[in-house]
């Protein structure tokens, strides 16, 4: 019986295209059109991967999760050279994971949360010179899940986070906060898939974008015919800091039954010269009101834990400065 290593090879010499343009989103550039050509002694290795049984369900949740996805592909065809991870939350457990990651970088992970467990997971992302994020969270009955993620002062970052709701009950909080400056890409995927009645799903990204930052953050919320009495909701902002920065929000519905609470809303706004001038007749200099601002707009309306609150002044303090 072939390996899940052997069948990874195999689909992506068999599967391989080039990275697409998504959309209307022309600017995302990889560093290497063929995901093969990756360099993979610079890549930070990992320890031996944890091995965690699987059911069938969560082996063909896996393997969707995977199909036709180059870096998670190439990931896994490398897995014994790169971080990759199995592990189970223990039903009615609560825990919190913090993670941090930077350089050249490439994780693969795969979190099961039994009923009634809760988890927190902090993850910051870091003077990355290239990640490749996947991850992949499977939720039973009544369970809960609250991510945080910070990204600052990425040079290209591909990321896949993906959330099945398989339990009645199971609920999903999934937050991005980046800051992309210089000529940073980052390329986001959030997807959750409602498969039981009842779940509920909240996703939200804000990223500001300076010089000549690009993100593109992608948002999926899909409801099987089963899932009835979901609520599902996601939300981006954008804070655009240079003329020649961008950010693309890409939100997706697919709803297949009815009786459910699903919708998105997407904004952007600059930091026009009003609002610098009123910030500079309290007697601010440009770099602190720039970053005052900023702050305002990554704070409202959320609560943030304090770890994540720390890292987020960090980010603004190292990457939002005056124009040039």
């Amino acid at each position: 019986m072939k390996t899940m290593q052997q069948i990874a090879a195999q689909a992506l010499v068999a599967s391989f295209t080039p990275p697409q343009r998504y959309g209307t989103a022309f600017h995302i550039t990889p560093p290497y059109r063929d995901v093969r050509q990756l360099p993979l002694e610079k890549f930070t290795p990992g320890p031996p991967a944890v091995r965690e049984q699987l059911s069938s369900q969560e082996q063909a949740i896996m393997q969707e999760y995977l199909a036709g996805d180059a870096y998670g592909l190439w990931h896994i065809a490398h897995q014994a050279k790169l971080p990759t991870a199995i592990m189970r939350i223990p039903a009615g457990v609560t825990q919190t994971l913090t993670w941090e990651s930077a350089g050249w970088h490439s994780q693969f992970r795969i979190i099961i949360v039994e009923a009634g467990a809760k988890l927190t997971l902090t993850e910051d992302i870091h003077d990355s010179a290239l990640t490749i994020q996947r991850q992949l969270i499977i939720q039973h009955a009544d369970s809960h899940v609250a991510f945080w993620g910070v990204r600052r002062a990425t040079n290209f970052l591909n990321e896949s986070l993906a959330a099945y709701l398989v339990g009645r009950g199971a609920t999903a909080q999934f937050t991005h906060l980046g800051v992309v400056g210089g000529h940073d890409q980052v390329d986001c995927q959030v997807n959750v898939f409602h498969q039981a009645p009842h779940s509920t799903s909240n996703i939200t990204a804000r990223f500001a974008a300076t010089d000549h930052g690009l993100a593109m953050y992608r948002g999926l919320i899909a409801v099987a015919p089963r899932a009835s009495g979901m609520q599902g909701y996601q939300q981006g902002k954008a804070l655009i800091l240079s003329p020649t920065a961008i950010v693309d929000f890409l939100p997706e519905l697919a709803i297949n039954t009815n009786e459910v609470k699903c919708s998105h809303g997407v904004t952007t706004t600059h930091l026009d010269d009003a609002t610098l001038f009123y910030l500079r007749s309290r007697g601010l200099a440009i770099p602190t009101a720039r970053q005052l601002a900023t702050r305002g707009f990554f704070h409202h309306q959320l609560t943030l834990p304090p770890k994540v609150a720390t890292l987020l002044e960090d980010m603004i303090a190292a990457h939002v400065d005056q124009p040039n």
